[in-house]
């Protein structure tokens, strides 16, 4: 025949160590690629975990929040209002520029009765002196005049500030009596019910205002009781006089 034939029968020992050495080789480059492979896939991992940490570092310096929190105490300094100061007063007021306005709704009749009043100007700031010549108050029900400072000189004398921004508080004492020429305290007392309060500066316009006088409560005495004494007692005891101690009776004799 023209073919080559294949040999038959044992091969050479050497052709079987090389058929192993090659079976040995290709499994161990198998393992080993396996392992690489492995390892490679750790690796890529621990990098991810180790770029984590500098991007948390920088996310906590980063200037863009730190900025941010720079800002917020100026942004609340800049919330908070500051007060305006008053204006001070740069001269007396004129009397018909000035306004009083009573402030009261409901007090009682306890001989000290307080009657707010409400001064407002038309200038920015000035001074007003309160008293009896620059104002005029009186109390009525119905048509009945109750009280006027006319009669009974009351007004405080005192010198305030008037603006007219905001209102000057002033207040008038009243004894809950009416007034009379001579303001006596014998005048007979406000009863209880509804007033007019009217009041106004010199020049001015007139303001009034309702109020009701009601019966001041009555006070609540607390009396505290002193311990009473303990009585001693004697070691002796009291005899019965016998009816032939004495030779008389005493008091009046039972007829027989």
């Amino acid at each position: 025949m023209s073919g080559a034939t294949r040999p038959r029968g044992p091969l050479p020992a050497r052709v079987y160590w090389v058929r192993r050495t090659l079976v040995l080789g290709t499994a161990f480059l198998l393992i080993f690629g396996f392992a690489r492979l492995l390892g490679s896939g750790n690796d890529g991992d621990g990098g991810s975990e180790g770029s984590g940490t500098p991007v948390a570092e920088q996310a906590a310096g980063d200037p863009t929040d730190q900025s941010s929190a720079d800002t917020t105490p100026t942004t609340t300094a800049k919330s908070k209002k500051t007060r305006t100061p008053l204006p001070q007063p740069d001269g007396p007021c004129s009397p018909d520029d000035i306004t009083v306005e009573p402030d009261l709704d409901r007090v009682a009749a306890d001989g000290s009765i307080e009657i707010p009043f409400l001064l407002s100007g038309t200038d920015e700031a000035c001074t007003f002196q309160v008293s009896n010549s620059t104002m005029v108050i009186k109390i009525t029900s119905g048509s009945d005049l109750i009280w006027t400072s006319q009669e009974c000189a009351k007004v405080p004398s005192e010198d305030v500030v008037v603006r007219s921004a905001t209102s000057t508080r002033i207040v008038l004492v009243w004894n809950g009596r009416r007034s009379d020429d001579d303001c006596s305290r014998t005048a007979k007392w406000a009863t209880a019910g509804w007033y007019h309060v009217e009041a106004a500066a010199l020049g001015g316009e007139p303001t009034s205002d309702k109020f009701e006088l009601v019966n001041p409560k009555p006070k609540t005495v607390y009396k505290t009781e002193k311990p009473k004494p303990k009585k001693k007692t004697s070691d002796k005891t009291s005899e019965k006089p016998s009816s032939s101690a004495s030779s008389s009776p005493s008091g009046a004799v039972e007829p027989n």
